[in-house]
Parts: structure tokens; C-alpha cells; sequence
């Protein structure tokens, strides 16, 4: 590893303790606020005319609650969650949560592989995608491990939208590298 790939590891690593910090002070209050204006504005943006696949997230319990949303894109047959396969994500449609299992490692519900039909990526036309911070860039800065890098190169037919509370907006650039992908647009709560 180089020594400027060696800098920017370590500003990303500073800059995921101090977003972590920021998100755990969120109080209860604030939280429902934008899981709230999450679900309307979000809701409202998945409703094209054909009804598309929408790649959502398990909010874990730190991160903006999707769950209102979730539920409604299950009702509605077009709820996707990622998998955890290795050293990558998958994509699955879930038809019931009480498919989903807890990853123990991770800490997220996730879709059973034996009773969610895994989803051909190509399907997928919008997909909301967590982050510790977000900049004006398109950049967001993940938990480290690359999953959602990895996962983003293959997502070149949805429309990739970073989701977070308005506290995650970096006002300066994050440290990116080459392999970082942007996202197509962010949307803070």
C-alpha cells in the first residue's frame, strides 16, 4: 500500500468514528422525524408506473429507520434486501419477513436464500444505499470492508441514491479512491 493509499485509509477511518459518534447522539425525537420524511419522500419516488424492484436496506438500529417504507414495498411485491455471499452482497426479493434471519457477524436481517428468489441485478432500478457520510460529490463513506464498493459496480441499471440523516453530510470532500464509485444523488433527512 502506498503512502498517500495509507493517508487516505486512515482520514476514512478518523472519518467513521466521527460520523458513528454523530449518529449514535441522534435522540429518539430526531430519528422519527426523518425516518418520517424518509418514508414520504421516498414512497413517493418509487411509484413509476410499472411498479420496479426497489433495493432498500435492513436499517440496522443506528441508521435512519426504512422500515415504514420496506413494509410498504413488501405489501406491494417489490421489496429487495442485500445478502451478505462471502465477500459480496446479492440481491433477493422479499415476499415475507419472517424469512429474514439475523446475520450474527453483521447484525442485519438479511433474506433467506431458501425462501427469497435472488434478483438479476438488472431489475433493480432504484436502490437506496446506507453509508456512515455522505458529500456533495456523490461520495459516501461505507463501513470499510468494501461490501457496498464491490456491490455498486454491478447496480450500472438502477439509479443509486445514498440515504442518511442530515447530520451524515460531510461538508469537505470525503478521501476517495479510484475504486470508490458515486452515487447518483444523496438524500438526507
Amino acid at each position: 500500500m502506498s503512502k498517500a493509499s495509507r493517508k487516505i485509509q486512515a482520514d476514512k477511518n478518523t472519518l467513521r468514528e466521527h460520523f458513528r459518534s454523530l449518529r449514535r447522539q441522534l435522540l429518539p425525537p430526531r430519528r422519527e422525524e426523518a425516518a418520517q420524511k424518509a418514508f414520504k419522500l421516498l414512497y413517493s419516488l418509487s411509484l413509476p408506473k410499472e411498479k420496479p424492484v426497489i433495493l432498500s436496506f435492513a436499517s440496522k438500529k443506528e441508521e435512519i429507520d426504512l422500515w415504514p417504507l420496506n413494509l410498504k414495498l413488501l405489501k406491494e411485491g417489490r421489496l429487495a434486501l442485500t445478502k451478505v455471499v462471502g465477500k459480496n452482497l446479492a440481491a433477493y426479493l422479499v415476499t415475507d419477513l419472517a424469512d429474514l434471519k439475523l446475520n450474527p457477524k453483521w447484525q442485519i436481517l438479511e433474506p433467506n436464500p431458501k425462501k427469497a428468489v435472488r434478483l438479476d441485478l438488472k431489475k433493480i432500478r432504484l436502490a437506496l444505499i446506507p453509508g456512515l457520510a455522505f458529500d456533495r460529490n456523490g461520495h459516501r463513506l461505507g463501513y470499510g470492508l468494501g461490501y457496498f464498493d464491490r456491490f455498486l459496480k454491478q447496480l450500472a441499471a438502477a439509479y443509486t441514491v445514498g440515504i442518511g440523516f442530515k447530520e451524515q453530510f460531510s461538508r469537505k470532500p470525503l478521501p476517495a479512491k479510484s475504486h470508490d464509485l458515486q452515487l447518483k444523488t444523496i438524500l438526507l433527512f
